[in-house]
């Protein structure tokens, strides 16, 4: 199937939203890990500091994970070179925690709502170098960054291989969300 091809299938054949993996969830676990919706839907992110500099070629990774994101569901994704953003990205070796990112609220961001609609203006997603298995090529890079990303917008985790945000390491799963994730985020924002 030709990429065009694709993408075409992708955006007209999207289920309606119905399951479970969407919505915002308590923060909780060590590190602090949230599942919180983005504020509106254009979704704007920041590389702190040096980022890409602990996970070689990461950057390139999530940039071409937040362009599917904006290809395959109603999102619009900027990266700004200020600090008011929506997602602030960093990596770094974290240490042995047990997941390769995670994402939270940032401390002081307006919220508002309720569980499981519960917005963040402003959320830190980090990317564990200290696993470098899950980072070790560029689909493996790119699924560990729509992971993420996916977080910030609202989505939970899959079991499914189909969709990035499958608990199943990045290496066998797909690099981008599922035609069902896409549905939740276009009928969210």
């Amino acid at each position: 199937m030709s990429a065009v091809t694709f993408t075409v299938a992708h955006a007209l054949m999207a289920p309606s939203a119905h399951a479970t993996n969407f919505g915002s969830t308590w923060c909780g676990d060590t590190p602090r890990n949230c599942v919180s919706l983005g504020d509106n839907a254009e979704h704007t992110w920041y590389p702190e500091g040096t980022f890409g500099n602990q996970i070689p070629g990461i950057a390139a990774s999530f940039q071409q994970a937040m362009d599917d994101y904006e290809r395959y569901t109603d999102l619009t994704t900027t990266k700004k070179n200020h600090s008011t953003l929506d997602v602030l990205v960093t990596d770094y070796n974290y240490g042995a925690n047990g997941v390769a990112g995670w994402v939270e609220c940032l401390p002081g961001s307006a919220t508002s709502g309720n569980h499981p609609f519960k917005r963040c203006d402003r959320q830190k997603l980090r990317l564990n170098g200290s696993y470098p298995a899950d980072y070790r090529d560029a689909h493996s890079r790119r699924s560990v960054a729509c992971h993420e990303i996916g977080h910030t917008v609202g989505l939970r985790h899959r079991e499914t291989e189909g969709s990035c945000m499958s608990v199943k390491p990045p290496s066998k799963v797909s690099p981008i969300t599922s035609l069902h994730d896409d549905a939740h985020i276009n009928a969210y924002h």
